[in-house]
């Protein structure tokens, strides 16, 4: 049943007459002391679409949203719409009605809107909630440039057809009304004011990025976005402002897309009260957990999933990213094979990020003849060959460990070497985890470790000549590769069946590091 709208009144900002909603608290603020929550509105978004989050906020706490100018029932002058423009609109609303500080809070431009006031005026708004916020993208100013000389009126069903994909999930159950009174409201209000703020206020989101500053908005900030939040690389963008907001907290709302307040109004109220409800007390930055591994295709399919956002290690020339799942920070590198140039990397890690716990993914190669490729080890132990130092990773995601890794300096293929490794019960070896685990352990950090089997030491066909088909990150080297066919064309079958190996054990290194994301209290 549709929440049934309090009364509305106007108010005039500079010459244009703004509709507000202006109510509560209608019951007792949980403390005893009631804060005013201003909501703003999304890109043609007007008041109706807030009457359920509203009506929760309301109960303890005042509560004003407006429609924006050329959205709504507000005006729709014919002019320049900017993103600064509905920021004084804003700010002279808020001073037009008394209020002198006031929780942010918005979604998509709303949510756009409220990081860049919490900016300009950290003074006046001690709480920021951005839920998709827009801005969380690189500028592009050429595209901007585009969409502000597009033809209006010929042009707005079309892209507003292909917007809404991405506004509602599909099996949200009021997906199809919510459309529909949507469209009504377009043909209702469409006229030179509306299509002048809509392809304004697009071009300007387009030009402007929050990147640039976010490292400078101190205020605790809560952000939300939606589980299939993917347009505009949204949940990507999110992930990087959780890397640069420096008091942040993350919600991600499950089986939702970008209209979190219409999906899930009294979910998004729940979490904005309780954040409101700590204002003032300590908020403990999330755990920070790296994950390194020594080639680029190790880690390839971690920050795809993750959508991670490539950054630079200060002091090294390593392949690094940064992103977040759910309430956990990730920073991931390639470390490159060997041992010195994994703890060459692990300590520029250690060095530039908080970091609370590491965990090793990739592949090793099988010293046990028992063991199939595939083979998921999580050792209890790792041992360095040549200096006889023993590391122990601590368990997570409720896995058993069992068996010891070493970590050769080079690739371990030779039968007396591999003999002697067998003989002592050696189950793997890699050429990292135990040099990783040194400087983890050495720095106070605790560490894990998912290795998966790819290949097995004593297969004849593994020798330094295949070894340097790839560069010292794993990538391929396509001329040595040619070369390599070339002596040995006969051994294609060999370099499929290797390759697919590798994939394999990959995969499941990979799914072991997620579930540990997922699941592990690294707090």
């Amino acid at each position: 049943m549709p929440t049934a709208a309090p009364p509305t009144r106007f108010v005039d900002v500079g010459g244009v007459s703004l509709r507000i909603l202006d109510v509560g608290p209608t019951g007792d603020p949980e403390d005893g002391r009631a804060r005013t929550i201003v909501v703003l509105p999304g890109h043609t978004a007007r008041i109706e679409g807030f009457l359920p989050l509203v009506a929760a906020l309301s109960t303890h706490h005042r509560v004003v949203v407006a429609d924006f100018p050329g959205s709504g029932e507000s005006d729709k002058p014919v002019r320049p719409y900017t993103l600064r423009y509905y920021e004084d609109t804003a700010m002279a609303l808020l001073d037009a009605l008394g209020i002198e500080s006031a929780v942010l809070a918005g979604g998509s431009l709303g949510g756009n809107l409220v990081l860049r006031l919490g900016h300009r005026f950290p003074a006046r708004f001690p709480l920021l909630v951005a839920w998709g916020p827009a801005g969380a993208w690189s500028p592009s100013p050429l595209l901007a440039a585009a969409v502000r000389r597009l033809p209006r009126r010929a042009l707005f069903w079309p892209i507003v057809w292909g917007q809404s994909r991405f506004w509602y999930g599909r099996d949200f159950p009021g997906r199809a009304e919510a459309l529909r009174e949507t469209f009504a409201y377009y043909r209702r209000v469409m006229g030179p004011g509306f299509l002048a703020m809509y392809f304004g206020m697009a071009a300007d989101q387009l030009a402007h990025s929050h990147f640039a500053y976010a490292h400078r908005i101190a205020q605790p900030t809560l952000l939300v976005v939606g589980e299939h939040d993917d347009g505009a690389g949204m949940r990507r963008g999110v992930a990087r402002l959780r890397t640069l907001l420096p008091h942040n907290e993350l919600e991600v709302f499950p089986g939702t897309r970008h209209s979190v307040e219409t999906e899930q109004p009294e979910a998004l109220a729940r979490s904005i009260l309780d954040f409101v409800a700590r204002e003032g007390e300590p908020r403990r930055a999330p755990p920070l957990v790296a994950v390194l591994a020594a080639m680029h295709q190790e880690l390839a399919p971690l920050v795809e999933e993750l959508r991670l956002h490539q950054v630079r290690l200060p002091g090294t020339e390593a392949e690094a990213y940064r992103g977040s799942l759910g309430t956990v920070d990730v920073v991931a590198a390639v470390t490159c094979m060997g041992p010195e140039a994994a703890r060459q990397v692990t300590r520029a890690v250690l060095a530039h990020h908080p970091v609370d716990h590491v965990i090793v993914t990739g592949i090793a190669g099988a010293v046990d003849p028992l063991l199939r490729i595939g083979t998921l080890l999580v050792p209890e132990r790792v041992v360095v060959d040549g200096t006889g130092v023993e590391v122990r990773p601590v368990p997570i995601d409720g896995s058993t460990p069992g068996g010891t890794i070493v970590t050769v300096p080079a690739l371990a293929h030779q039968a007396d070497i591999v003999a002697r490794l067998r003989a002592a019960g050696v189950a793997a070896v890699d050429m990292e985890t135990g040099a990783i685990g040194e400087v983890c352990e050495a720095a106070g950090v605790p560490w894990s470790a998912f290795r998966a089997i790819s290949d097995r030491v004593d297969d004849a066909d593994v020798d330094d000549e295949v070894f340097d088909l790839a560069g010292p990150d794993g990538r391929p080297r396509p001329g040595a590769a040619v070369a390599y066919l070339a002596r040995h064309p006969d051994r294609v079958p060999y370099l499929a069946r290797l390759a697919k190996g590798s994939a394999l054990a990959i995969g499941v290194a990979t799914r072991a590091t997620l579930r540990a994301l997922h699941t592990h209290p690294f707090a």
